[in-house]
């Protein structure tokens, strides 16, 4: 899980066109692996997260709320 969350955020970095074709899985992806019980985990889909947000190509409203919504409760999660 940490891996791929690692080489999810490579393919956003280099081919950010990619998610348009698989935005339902690589959403679905990144919202499990920030709800994972394994820090790490939950760090490594910080990256993926980031490339989506600040990436108006592929970033909506829609996705930007959804993924907002996780990074909140990962901020408030104490165990990072």
């Amino acid at each position: 899980r940490h891996g791929c969350s690692l080489a999810l955020s490579s393919i956003l970095k280099h081919s950010p066109q990619i998610f348009n074709s698989f935005k339902k899985e690589i959403l679905n992806l990144v919202l499990k692996y920030l709800n994972d019980d394994k820090v790490p985990v939950r760090q490594s889909a910080c990256e993926p997260l980031e490339k989506i947000i600040l990436n108006p190509d592929i970033a909506n409203s829609d996705i930007i709320e959804q993924l907002l919504q996780s990074l909140t409760l990962l901020i408030s999660d104490g165990s990072n």
